[in-house]
């Protein structure tokens, strides 16, 4: 099987394996069918080492509440926009399943190539290779429209001054 996932750094890796994880042990709880689709990409190793159970769950918490939020707008706005920053391999555009709104995935260029194997990108969703600091990105979207953003697991890798 060709691992369509060859040249993606580790910090992609880390919230999906968890998703995978906690999917397979609590699909009660969160079940995400995209990220499990995946997981025969990801080197074993990786899913073995990469965090305990914990952290796999609070990482899973993180994204419940945000799914939740997002689902939340959208009730309230029907045309809108929802815009991941530094989206990586983030499935929630799947497991939110909304054909109606605008959603806008924004990462680097290397990190979108990636998504367009692995995840495509539906009728509703659009890819934007960028840097998301350059707000180049706003020139995609209808500013028009209520907007979402969400920027899940990013800040972490950045100074304050850059934020």
């Amino acid at each position: 099987m060709e691992n369509l996932l060859n040249g993606v750094e580790d910090t992609l890796y880390i919230p999906l394996v968890a998703r995978i994880c906690i999917s397979e042990k609590f699909p009660e709880f969160f079940y995400d069918e995209k990220a499990l689709s995946l997981k025969a990409y990801i080197p074993a190793n990786l899913i073995e080492k990469n965090a305990s159970e914990y952290f796999h769950m609070a990482s899973v918490c993180r994204q419940d509440v945000i799914d939740k939020k997002i689902i939340k707008f959208l009730e309230e706005n029907e045309n809108c926009n929802v815009v991941f920053l530094g989206a990586g391999l983030e499935t929630a555009y799947n497991r939110i399943n909304n054909k109606t709104a605008n959603f806008y995935q924004v990462d680097l260029p290397d990190v979108i190539e990636i998504r367009k194997k692995v995840l495509g990108n539906a009728e509703n969703e659009k890819l934007i290779s960028g840097d998301m600091f350059t707000l180049e990105w706003i020139k995609e979207i209808d500013t028009e429209l209520p907007t979402m953003i969400a920027v899940s697991g990013v800040y972490q890798y950045f100074y304050k001054e850059k934020l």
